[in-house]
């Protein structure tokens, strides 16, 4: 069997795989809005993480959320709307956004019989107190999951579930970190393919796929560009994975991102020592800086920092329509990008429709730019 094969018998479609590993071992599965929740704490219940990620159109709208609504938003409630996420034994929505609350709520109103729960996570990570809120919080999801579920999360078991996601994150780095020396180790889609699946696997079974990937020294179909362009990718999410593969296609390479579907879910390490969940709190003021958090100013920092800092020629801001904390700090860091001569493009994506056509013209037109640049 090739080394992704799996993976892409699990991206061919999720939800067939999810109801299929429930069916074979028998574990519930809770579904996660975005990978910002605590996954650490659903694993240590021997319940399954599920990160509902899926790309394609619905086949029709709920007629239930506007439609000047992230489309991301949209979908997650239309799948659960029209029963095709029926398997889930519960959702667990992170307070990122006011779209994102009122999913929750709109969640909680519409399948009642279904455990649901909002983690609130704090907006200003700098502030007095934040730290010890977030750990109550914590606390109290703990509590809740236990109760709900009829479980007992000691501990040990929280630690072991932290160990086997900082394995996770720490082989999605390496690989990353081969990458960047060697493009031909492995393409974008490919890369970007092992990020997605490891928000939709059991993580002990993605991490087996992942020691072999280190082991066999890359895998999957590698730029067939002499000199391939290296970029920095900022957004949320790319769907659908498509777009990496005609980037592969551009010679354009994916040094670097600050993805929530990308870097932002392995670029930290959490340090296993004493209280899990202090531990765990911990990490979230070690992560890739999130435009649901803090504000642009530290963004452009990390931006800049990455792109001068590793000779990348260009970056890429691809957007959900109507998301609005993208849409809000955009401005700024173009400008700063321009005053620094640092080209850039923005690239807007809606999940309930997709111009090809255009999104692969504009991204061919910015590649030959930065080419050219690069003689």
């Amino acid at each position: 069997m090739e080394v992704l094969e799996k993976v892409q018998e699990v991206l061919k479609n999720p939800f067939i795989f999810a109801r299929g590993w429930k069916s074979q071992n028998g574990q519930r599965i809770i579904g996660v809005f975005v990978p910002d929740a605590p996954e650490e704490l659903i694993y240590a219940t021997g319940m399954l993480p599920f990160t509902i990620l899926d790309g394609n159109k619905s086949q029709s709208p709920a007629g239930v959320i506007p439609s000047f609504t992230c489309s991301l938003i949209s979908n997650t409630f239309d799948r659960a709307y029209h029963r095709q996420i029926e398997f889930l034994d519960g959702m667990v929505i992170p307070y990122l956004c006011d779209s994102s609350r009122a999913l929750f709520h709109l969640w909680q109103k519409k399948f009642p019989e279904q455990f649901s729960d909002l983690i609130r996570l704090p907006k200003k990570l700098g502030s007095q107190g934040t730290k010890t809120f977030l750990v109550e919080e914590l606390r109290r999801f703990k509590r809740t999951l236990e109760k709900t579920f009829g479980v007992e999360i000691s501990n040990e078991e929280i630690r072991k579930s932290i160990d086997i996601y900082d394995e996770n994150r720490r082989h999605l780095r390496t690989i990353q970190a081969v990458r960047f020396q060697n493009s031909d180790f492995m393409s974008n889609y490919d890369f970007f393919s092992l990020v997605k699946t490891s928000m939709l696997m059991p993580k002990k079974e993605h991490n087996e796929i992942l020691r072999e990937v280190l082991a066999r020294g890359g895998c999957g179909s590698p730029n067939d560009v002499d000199t391939p362009v290296k970029v920095f990718l900022s957004g949320i999410l790319v769907e659908p994975l498509e777009i990496f593969r005609w980037m592969d296609e551009m010679g354009m390479v994916v040094a670097y991102d600050d993805l929530a579907v990308g870097s932002r879910y392995f670029s930290y390490e959490i340090e296993n020592e004493g209280d899990p969940l202090e531990a765990l709190a911990e990490s979230y003021f070690n992560r890739i800086p999130n435009p649901t958090v803090e504000g642009g100013k530290d963004r452009f920092n990390y931006i800049l920092d990455r792109v001068q800092g590793n000779n990348l020629e260009g970056v890429i801001f691809i957007q959900l329509k109507f998301c609005e904390p993208l849409i809000f700090d955009y401005p700024d860091l173009k400008k700063g990008l321009d005053r620094e001569g640092i080209p850039n493009l923005l690239i807007e994506t809606d999940l309930r429709s997709f111009n090809v056509g255009q999104l692969k013209t504009r991204l061919q037109a910015f590649a030959e730019i930065l080419g050219s640049r690069s003689l």
